[in-house]
């Protein structure tokens, strides 16, 4: 597995930035984080942001000489593709806030509590755990309620994933002249 990422110019692993947290949701506004890395650090908007290694939380939308804030993937209004299960079923994933998610998927699919939520990517990264599941007779649809399987209002320390350069073409093809 490794050998064929890195045979198409992926990394197994993307470089991960450890960042304290200075403002956690209970101080900062509308499902963010302050974090004490910035552009000193190589720090851009759009990376993603995770906990605990394999939990991805939000990703970094503003940035500051030696600081960021990271919008939460479960802040309301914000989405995420995800997959749920082991069947890996594509969905979207929106924030409710505090942690918690939405997903609305068709009801024939079976889906119970407990089934992970994961970002579609080379390595699984987490986004939650299907915590309840709302079916209706009048609906052709149902709803899955997702939380983060961690406390946003606890953690000192997240991380900040650093792409890596994609790998350098080996061969070329080159037309006679």
């Amino acid at each position: 597995n490794i050998e064929l990422k890195n045979a198409l110019g992926r990394a197994s692993e993307d470089p991960l930035l450890l960042a304290r947290v200075l403002s956690r949701p209970d101080a900062s506004p509308y499902d963010t984080l302050l974090v004490d890395v910035g552009e000193h650090n190589g720090v851009v908007s759009g990376m993603h942001v995770l906990s605990d290694g394999d939990l991805l939380i939000g990703e970094v939308v503003r940035v500051w000489k030696e600081s960021a804030l990271v919008q939460l993937y479960s802040a309301p209004g914000s989405s995420v593709p995800v997959e749920i299960g082991a069947s890996s079923t594509p969905a979207v994933a929106h924030g409710s806030g505090g942690g918690m998610f939405r997903i609305t998927v068709p009801k024939g699919m079976s889906i119970s509590v407990g089934s992970s939520v994961r970002f579609p990517d080379l390595s699984p990264l987490y986004v939650g755990v299907v915590e309840g599941v709302l079916r209706s007779e009048e609906s052709s649809f149902q709803t899955l309620f997702v939380r983060l399987p961690i406390g946003l209002f606890d953690g000192k320390f997240v991380y900040v994933r650093v792409p890596v350069e994609p790998a350098p073409v080996l061969f070329a093809t080159t037309t006679p002249a």
